[in-house]
């Protein structure tokens, strides 16, 4: 098993909410420019690569451009420093979903609703969750 060092920095706020908060549903009411969504992506990393049994996460975001963006901007370039793509991790462009040691993550967007279900999520994250529940 290789052994990856990475440096993830998190603001005390995030850290808070990521690693302190024992609840078991979370609702942060922020405003922009807090960083969240960049700690959630950080979270997200290292909880698959730490996970010692299978992880299912969901990530879930308004549209699916935010979706392809988030990744791209927040996600990649912390993947890139694990290692190249299909060694370390592997991202499925077509079914938006992320495999990294124990871990699997799906990316979904609100505009198709019925892909989130039957999968046993053990972490959701809703980006934008005001916009995604508006209904």
């Amino acid at each position: 098993m290789q052994t990856v060092e990475l440096e993830i920095v998190y603001t005390e706020a995030q850290y808070q909410v990521f690693f302190e908060c024992q609840k078991r549903f979370r609702v942060v009411q922020k405003g922009g420019r807090v960083g969240f969504t960049r700690g959630a992506a950080q979270f997200f990393i290292q909880t698959m690569a730490m996970a010692d049994k299978p992880k299912m996460m969901l990530w879930g975001d308004e549209t699916l451009v935010n979706v392809r963006k988030y990744f791209n901007m927040y996600f990649r370039p912390i993947l890139q420093r694990i290692g190249p793509e299909g060694k370390t991790w592997h991202f499925n462009q077509q079914d938006m979903e992320l495999k990294l040691g124990n871990g699997v993550c799906h990316f979904r967007s609100a505009d198709r609703p019925y892909r989130w279900e039957g999968f046993g999520y053990h972490v959701v994250f809703l980006n934008e969750a005001g916009l995604i529940l508006r209904n």
